[in-house]
């Protein structure tokens, strides 16, 4: 942080769980806030239960070449794999788990990002008739 390079960084992130989901409209109501307030935690369980992320393990430099190693799992797995954590804590994460669908999950998100552009569009189209 404060280097002039930084925000690149954060950026990059934007688009995967954000821009990716939401698009680029600006939502700055309060019922599309509403709804984002209800979509994102839902969005982040995906995210962490269910979608594996590749991490680098190592990298190691043969002549010219640098060679990546990555380990491509859930952040789920990775806290039950980790053995700092305690085991109540990893018996919690199990139970909710168990409860967890990832169509469901995805349902709902595919319902409020409908909702959310209903939302967004109405809000335009009030404008446009009051004009």
């Amino acid at each position: 942080p404060y280097h002039k390079n930084d925000n690149p960084v954060a950026e990059s992130r934007n688009f995967t769980l954000v821009r990716a989901y939401v698009g680029y409209c600006r939502y700055d109501t309060d019922a599309e806030y509403e709804v984002l307030k209800e979509l994102m935690p839902l969005i982040c369980t995906l995210h962490n239960y269910f979608i594996p992320k590749m991490m680098l393990k190592r990298k190691e430099r043969v002549g010219g070449k640098v060679f990546k190693v990555y380990d491509i799992d859930t952040p789920y797995n990775r806290v039950l794999n980790c053995p700092a954590i305690a085991e109540k804590k990893k018996q919690q994460l199990r139970e909710r788990k168990a409860t967890l669908s990832y169509f469901g999950l995805l349902a709902r998100i595919i319902k409020l990002q409908k909702k959310l552009d209903r939302v967004h569009r109405k809000r335009y189209n009030h404008r446009r008739k009051d004009d």
